[in-house]
């Protein structure tokens, strides 16, 4: 691929991706996408009992080493219901790293066990005295969760019909899902991890286009519940033989990290739970600039991914991280036209370099 800006059908299945719901515990509409394409391009595709969908490209003779895991999760951060009250409101706790003003005041999709329910995530009127207290002991510039609700204009026992009640899932509606493309960057909600997918299946798609050049088994693993526990990655590591995870995921553009919004990828060195593999982020490096790119090195410290969970569990004794730099992250994250492919383009090269 020469031109490594996103193509059109790739642009076509990231808004696929990113219409599908996918909070923590029911990804089930991203790994029916994730299934399909895998299905296409690998050797062999599942998935597996606690809901990760895998793909791999064997080795074309007998493997001359052990497999590498490539890891891009599939859920995203939602909220999940603490209990209906009143007339046909929810109480909410967040899923996954989330604040109020992620996602603001905006249309829901409330995943009821027999049927999606339309909502509002509300704070209430601003326009309001002493009386009304929940708005008025708010700090004017800080919001919780304690403060926001979501509005069905339901009553408790229509919801309950609808199989809604505490733990159902809620997540941003599909309203709010469309992607808005500016000047050299695309954003939209879920960057992370959607995009992070694209890059996964265009390296197994290179990949199987070399298929007799591969001496190792090359698994792609779309996880679950990576924003909340790593319980997908960490049972694929032990389901799965693999001799290293490299975590594909966004990456904060902050000055504190010395990265910024382009399309060179980030390789990471470690985060809040420890440190990644050195010598192969070190191999990331030399892969990005074997390929003349110059890559963005980061240690993140409020930060984690399925790489570094599986590490500091024990799992697995080998990983490492390559990101996509991302502005908004867990907002309505903003990335380089250009960034997915690159970020393809450099793992490829990884790949191929110890093949």
């Amino acid at each position: 691929m020469t031109d490594l800006t996103l193509s059109d059908s790739q642009k076509k299945l990231l808004q696929e991706l990113i219409d599908a719901r996918g909070p923590a515990g029911v990804e089930h509409e991203v790994a029916e996408i994730c299934l399909r394409e895998l299905t296409a391009i690998c050797d062999e595709a599942w998935l597996d009992d606690i809901g990760n969908v895998i793909g791999v490209i064997r080795a074309s003779g007998e493997p001359e080493r052990g497999a590498v895991h490539l890891m891009a999760h599939m859920d995203e951060i939602a909220l999940i219901v603490k209990r209906v009250y009143g007339d046909g409101q929810l109480r909410i706790v967040k899923l996954g790293g989330l604040q109020p003003m992620s996602f603001g005041q905006c249309p829901v999709d409330i995943m009821g066990d027999h049927a999606i329910v339309p909502g509002v995530m509300s704070i209430g009127s601003l326009h309001v005295t002493k009386e009304t207290a929940e708005l008025t002991t708010t700090a004017d510039d800080h919001l919780d969760w304690d403060d926001i609700f979501i509005t069905t204009r339901l009553n408790n026992e229509q919801l309950a019909e609808r199989g809604v009640h505490a733990g159902t899932r809620v997540v941003i509606g599909r309203y709010m899902r469309r992607l808005f493309e500016f000047e050299d960057c695309i954003a939209g909600h879920f960057m992370d991890d959607r995009a992070l997918i694209i890059v996964g299946l265009e390296t197994m798609r290179q990949l199987a286009a070399e298929k007799e050049k591969i001496t190792r088994d090359v698994y792609l693993v779309c996880t679950v519940k990576e924003e909340v526990t790593n319980s997908g990655a960490l049972h694929a590591v032990n389901t799965i033989p693999g001799e290293e995870v490299v975590a594909l995921e966004v990456g904060p553009v902050a000055a504190e990290y010395d990265t910024v919004l382009s399309d060179r990828p980030i390789v990471l060195y470690g985060d809040m739970k420890g440190f990644y593999t050195k010598d192969l982020s070190d191999r990331l490096k030399e892969a990005a600039e074997s390929e003349g790119i110059v890559p963005q090195l980061a240690l993140f410290e409020n930060y984690a991914s399925d790489g570094s969970a599986v590490l500091a569990a024990g799992t697995a004794s080998r990983a490492t991280a390559l990101c996509v730099p991302t502005q908004n992250t867990h907002g309505f994250e903003i990335i380089h036209k250009r960034a997915v492919n690159t970020a393809a383009k450099v793992l490829l090269r990884y790949l191929r370099e110890t093949m």
